[in-house]
């Protein structure tokens, strides 16, 4: 029997290329054109822009229709979310039963002793420049 699993994943980067390894289909989102022409291409990956101005059934259909993912990834970017509705929109997604969602992030990476300091320098300094809500990602 042929696989039909599908995954959304709306943090498109790394994480698509990952999960295109293990699911039939892909789908990889962003608002962005610019960051979309970047994207690596694969038979399995079908990248959509999807401007702050689709509504909330133009995604769902365009994604696939209600009840048609399998898997929904995001890494590092839930923090750009308005949360209710990116929550709503994924529960339209899921399958059910067995849907997942997987959300993660970082906030200290500890690599090396030599790594480590330079990392953290970088954080600090640049923390009030970061969108506010990027403390979803720390906290979690």
């Amino acid at each position: 029997m042929e696989d039909k699993r599908k995954c959304i994943d709306w943090n498109m980067w790394c994480e698509s290329l990952n999960v295109a390894e293990n699911y039939e289909r892909v789908v990889g989102t962003d608002v962005s054109e610019a960051q979309l022409k970047l994207a690596m291409p694969h038979p399995r990956i079908r990248y959509f822009h999807t401007p702050l101005s689709i509504t909330d059934g133009e995604l769902v259909d365009l994604i696939g229709g209600e009840n048609s993912v399998d898997l929904v990834t995001v890494a590092t970017a839930v923090h750009w979310f308005e949360l209710p509705k990116f929550y709503s929109l994924v529960t339209r997604l899921l399958r059910k039963p067995g849907g997942v969602i997987a959300v993660w992030g970082y906030y200290e990476i500890a690599a090396s002793p030599i790594f480590y300091p330079i990392m953290k320098r970088f954080h600090v300094s640049t923390l009030p420049y970061w969108n506010p809500k990027i403390q979803y990602i720390f906290d979690a």
